[in-house]
């Protein structure tokens, strides 16, 4: 006989054998679960053309965390890939990304391997702007130009006016009269104002200078402030176009602001530059016309065949070069050197540049020498010295100073939008008028010969000083003082010399005059700036 016997378990045991069971359940599952449905990846990476492992490639599944470092030998393991078909890269500094698909079992271990080929490294432009730091350039909601000037370093470059023009779309640099030493006027993207002015803010290794340009008398063209840095020493240029230079800079920045950045020195041995430059500057005769005349009279008729050794009828047509005879070949001369070098401490970069032209514009040679007094000539000649210094105390904290000094005397004939120029004299001569006291026949104001002799003269200096701090107190904080002044003084003249009017001809101020005018300008900049960069990352 069989006895059965059942007993019934108290509810709080039951609970907590169950409770048990889950947790036992919990436990076990991710760990079973993973090991069904995962798999793994291994694998060598080498290089292409010799085959040589690769250490430290980065090799990994985009958009699933998952992804392991290459050992000395070029091998890699990925564990816990998910099964399915997967996208593993590969990539290394200095080679071509590799990328392959593969298709992962659950439970396998699947052979992967990667030849990668050297390539030229493609960097990120940095470039600074109003936000204070230094920024990708492929970031940036504004649209900035960046002119590298070591890509033109074989173009023919005398001035920064050179540098600038036609390198970048809606950046236009307004030609001068021609005359030696006249800068450009630069236009970002066409004019804005008819009574202000439209050039653009510019700043020099952070400090912003002197815009305007050197004043002469008489509506003629003037040199420009930004040809007193030397194209050798500039390391890059940015633009700002637009409404953002406005937004960063201030309403004053509609027109744009010009960044101009220097050479600095690096660690290494010391390394000097020495170059010379020697241009002939010959004016294009073929494109200027003849002045063109005839005599209405007998008198006329017999002015022309005293003056020109031309018989001619009456209202018969005769043609002179009077201009393309005031012209010469000019010869232009430059010399500039540097230095720069320095340790992991300390590094400095020095130039020096000096710069003389005599310029094509010869018109005395077409005349008789006064005694006593000498005629205008075109000729310009400028001295600049630059230097940056760099002083790295500690990995916080980077000291940077930057000096720039130019001194320049330009002198001018009277030219341009003028009536007592002497090109557009001789363009409104009249050959039926000319006589031995008026050799081209100007028919008003002066003749040309005495336009020759009244005198335009600028001396200018310039003078940037600036120091650019940095400190680093953590990991992402950032602390940019910049802290600079910007002088210039510019002294003109315009002399008319005793018995200037030599042909008798002009009336105005026969004894001579002198009008001087002075501009003395200082721009002090003091910018502190701070950024906190934050990266965030999401796991998926």
């Amino acid at each position: 006989m069989t006895f059965t016997t059942s007993k019934r378990l108290p509810s709080a045991v039951l609970t907590g054998a169950v409770s048990l069971a889950l947790a036992l359940a919990i436990g076990w599952t991710p760990n079973h679960v993973a090991a069904q449905t995962a798999g793994t990846l291994v694998g060598t990476v080498t290089d292409a053309a010799s085959q040589r492992p690769l250490e430290a490639v980065q090799v990994y599944i985009p958009g699933t965390g998952i992804g392991a470092l290459t050992n000395a030998a070029g091998r890699f393991l990925l564990l816990n890939v998910p099964v399915g078909e997967q996208t593993v890269s590969a990539e290394l500094v200095g080679y071509r990304a590799g990328e392959q698909t593969v298709t992962v079992g659950a439970g396998q271990s699947v052979q992967l391997d990667f030849g990668l080929s050297q390539t030229a490294i493609t960097l990120d432009e940095i470039v600074v702007t109003g936000a204070g730091i230094a920024t990708e350039k492929r970031k940036l909601g504004n649209t900035i130009a960046t002119l590298d000037a070591a890509t033109l370093e074989n173009a023919p470059i005398a001035d920064f006016s050179q540098l600038i023009a036609g390198r970048e779309p809606g950046v236009v640099a307004l030609p001068s009269s021609g005359f030696t030493g006249e800068g450009a006027r630069i236009r970002i993207r066409g004019s804005s104002s008819l009574s202000q002015l439209n050039e653009p803010i510019v700043y020099v290794d952070g400090i912003r200078v002197d815009r305007s340009a050197v004043q002469n008398f008489n509506g003629q063209g003037n040199p420009s402030r930004l040809d007193d840095i030397p194209p050798e020493s500039i390391e890059r240029v940015e633009i700002l176009k637009g409404a953002a230079a406005a937004t960063l800079y201030g309403t004053e920045a509609s027109n744009g602001v010009i960044q101009i950045f220097t050479k600095r020195g690096r660690a290494g041995a010391p390394r000097f530059t020495a170059q010379a430059d020697f241009t002939g500057i010959q004016v294009p005769t073929n494109r200027i016309n003849n002045i063109a005349g005839f005599a209405r009279n007998a008198d006329e008729q017999a002015m022309i065949s005293s003056r020109w050794g031309k018989s001619v009828g009456l209202y018969e047509v005769i043609e002179e070069p009077l201009v393309p005879t005031m012209l010469e070949t000019g010869f232009a001369q430059t010399y500039s050197a540097s230095a720069s070098g320095g340790s992991e401490a300390f590094q400095y970069y020095i130039s020096g540049r000096f710069a003389d032209e005599d310029g094509g514009y010869d018109a005395a040679q077409n005349f008789e020498p006064v005694p006593g007094i000498e005629p205008e000539v075109d000729t310009n000649r400028r001295v600049s010295l630059n230097s940056n210094f760099t002083l790295i105390p500690s990995d916080k904290v980077r000291i940077g100073v930057s000096t720039l000094f130019s001194d320049m005397e330009h002198h001018t004939p009277d030219n341009s939008n003028n009536i007592y120029g002497v090109f557009s004299s001789a363009l409104m001569s009249q050959l039926h008028k000319a006589s031995a006291n008026n050799l081209y026949g100007n028919p008003a104001f002066a003749t040309t010969r005495e336009n020759m002799y009244q005198l335009n003269v600028a001396n200018s200096s310039h003078f940037a000083g600036s120091m650019n701090v940095g400190y680093t107190p953590m990991d992402g904080f950032r602390l940019d003082g910049v802290f600079g002044v910007d002088f210039t003084s510019d002294d003109t003249f315009n002399f008319r010399p005793y018995k200037w009017n030599v042909d008798g001809f002009s009336g105005s101020t026969p004894d001579g005059s002198r009008n001087v005018q002075e501009h003395r300008s200082r721009e002090i900049t003091a910018d502190l700036k701070g950024s906190y960069i934050v990266t965030w990352m999401w796991a998926t």
